[in-house]
């Protein structure tokens, strides 16, 4: 059995937190059926799952939703679009979720830590 997806923790994070990027069309669904309890992140607009350790594991129905922050060059922005990267205004990073085209993105940009 599928218990769920271990997360990788930035170090410098205290709090354990894994930020998702959820349609509006889908959060009530996830949040009634997710094991994990989602919490709307007011300062950077995003939901979230605050993890109790860095060996917890996560809901395997919320993978596809997590949020993972790259650092792409201006010059590369529209090739990183293409392949589903997001700007995040908050935060003033791109990211991208693992049902885009993540395989490109994670081999051509570099992981941005904050």
């Amino acid at each position: 059995m599928d218990r769920g997806i271990q997360i990788q923790i930035i170090k410098n994070d205290p709090t354990y937190d894994v930020f998702l990027d959820i349609p509006f069309d889908k959060k009530d669904d996830i949040k009634t059926t997710s094991q994990s309890k989602l919490v709307w992140d007011k300062t950077r607009k995003k939901w979230k799952v605050s993890l109790e350790h860095p060996d917890q594991l996560i809901d395997p129905q919320l993978e596809q939703y997590i949020i993972m922050y790259v650092k792409i060059p201006f010059a590369k922005k529209d090739e990183a679009k293409a392949h589903g990267a997001k700007w995040d205004p908050v935060v003033k990073c791109w990211f991208y979720t693992s049902d885009k085209d993540g395989f490109f993105l994670k081999n051509n940009f570099r992981h941005a830590t904050f």
